[in-house]
């Protein structure tokens, strides 16, 4: 994933942040749709998109997303849980080979609850909190969230 924080300030095109160009094709590579936000964020990450899919909001972080779900809206812990132990596809694994970083083998290395670093299983009945580490951990939540 880009780091979006050296994006901040700028140069801005039609009232649009710099990092806005990147959270707009992510979020439509992914399939989620992209809001408009009036007022730029105050966040390290400047930007006027956020995503929006079935009550839950997508923000762009440096380096990952955060997706938050509205109360109630989040992953039924066997969902969560399935989408934690679910094996990461190895073409895209293989992309962590050429930079000496270990290759995740789950989503849930990629997908971590409630932004945790140490990538914990879910434990909570429902799970409405993300940080998400690549664009192939986006695409796949959103299509687990689309099919709840």
């Amino acid at each position: 994933m880009i780091n979006l924080a050296g994006k901040r300030g700028g140069a801005y095109y039609a009232g649009r942040s710099p990092a806005d160009y990147y959270i707009i094709q992510e979020l439509a590579n992914a399939g989620i749709e992209t809001v408009w936000e009036s007022q730029l964020s105050k966040e390290e990450v400047e930007y006027n998109f956020t995503g929006r899919l079935r009550g839950w909001k997508f923000t762009r972080a440096p380096v990952y997303w955060v997706a938050e779900a509205r109360a109630g809206r989040g992953l039924p812990l066997e969902v969560a849980t399935e989408l934690h132990y679910r094996e990461y596809p190895e073409i895209e694994a293989a992309l962590y080979a050429d930079r000496g970083i270990p290759a995740p083998k789950t989503y849930g290395e990629v997908v971590r609850v409630g932004g945790h670093c140490g990538c914990p299983p879910p434990a909570a009945p429902i799970v409405d909190s993300y940080h998400i580490d690549t664009y192939q951990g986006l695409r796949e939540l959103a299509r687990v969230i689309r099919e709840l």
